[in-house]
């Protein structure tokens, strides 16, 4: 009881008796085991290297574990006893709910496939875009250019302070009497009372959160627009004395009028204009046309 595996017998000396190896011989393998890190690194002491390699001579399991320590045998992992039914219980569990998991990620992907489809569907039907767009306001819009063009086209940039969505070419109207609405700018200011032809323009912004995905919005465009004499040409081929912006309640903004003094296009503009109109897929024999561009907001003003 209590005796040492390596301690020696009264009297004998300190070589290796027969009754000594008999001992290390049986040394637990639990023990080896803990031993062989140590036995591996070379720190232990000289008779525990004794004891252990006297030991895996003789112990075929301890040798293996060493050669699998030193990398000369894959490592396994042991099968630990009587738990062959638990992982095998935990494995079908798993599967089980790996199964379950699954079956609710292709439900959930194919639920949000198809409210995609009748998002898409339903932003795209002319019902839905009718009842979000809305015309934007006079007093939001203003003149930011006003050039005559090389070719002697107008060029009219205007800014609006909520994103386009949708455009109205322009249509002619007669200005005839100064109580009309068309005889009004759009701060209520009377003008002259005369006969003359105008041109009135309207832009519209709508409240869809996907415009800007599915449509071109800007907040700028320009209008180049084919002038001659200080007028401006109409679709129609009558002369008109102004260049009207309609808002949402039919107040109408003077974006250019007859006789206002009208530069020349500067270089910039012109290259604007020019590699626009490269892309434009109008006719390009029809001259009253009024070409519509978006403009760049990076492009400097002067």
């Amino acid at each position: 009881m209590g005796e040492s595996y390596l301690s020696q017998g009264p009297g004998e000396d300190t070589g290796h008796s027969g009754k000594e190896e008999y001992i290390m011989a049986k040394i637990p393998c639990e023990i080896i085991r803990d031993l062989l890190p140590l036995y591996q690194d070379d720190i232990c002491s000289e008779k525990s290297r004794n004891a252990i390699e006297e030991h895996i001579k003789e112990c075929e399991s301890c040798r293996t574990y060493l050669k699998k320590m030193e990398g000369e045998i894959p490592i396994e992992t042991d099968k630990i006893e009587g738990t062959d039914e638990e992982w095998k219980g935990f494995r079908e569990f798993s599967e089980k709910v790996s199964r379950k998991l699954n079956r609710r990620i292709v439900m959930a992907c194919g639920v949000v496939f198809l409210i995609c489809i009748m998002l898409t569907v339903a932003l795209y039907s002319d019902a839905f875009q009718s009842y979000h767009l809305s015309r934007i306001a006079a007093e939001d819009i203003k003149v930011e250019e006003v050039y005559q063009l090389k070719n002697g086209r107008l060029y009219v940039h205007v800014k609006s302070k909520r994103r386009t969505t949708g455009l109205s070419y322009p249509q002619t109207d007669i200005d005839t009497d100064t109580n009309t609405v068309a005889g009004k700018d759009a701060v209520g200011a009377v003008r002259e009372p005369k006969n003359s032809v105008t041109y009135g323009i309207s832009m519209n912004s709508s409240i869809n959160p996907f415009a800007r995905v599915m449509y071109i919005t800007s907040k700028e465009v320009a209008y180049v627009i084919p002038f001659e004499d200080g007028q401006i040409i109409t679709d129609n081929g009558t002369k008109a004395s102004e260049f009207d912006y309609v808002g949402r309640s039919g107040e109408k903004k003077i974006l250019w009028q007859e006789n206002d003094e009208v530069k020349k296009a500067p270089a910039r503009v012109e290259k604007f204009v020019k590699e626009s109109l490269e892309k434009e897929e109008d006719d390009p024999a029809d001259e009253n046309a009024v070409k519509v561009l978006w403009v760049n907001p990076q492009m400097p003003l002067q």
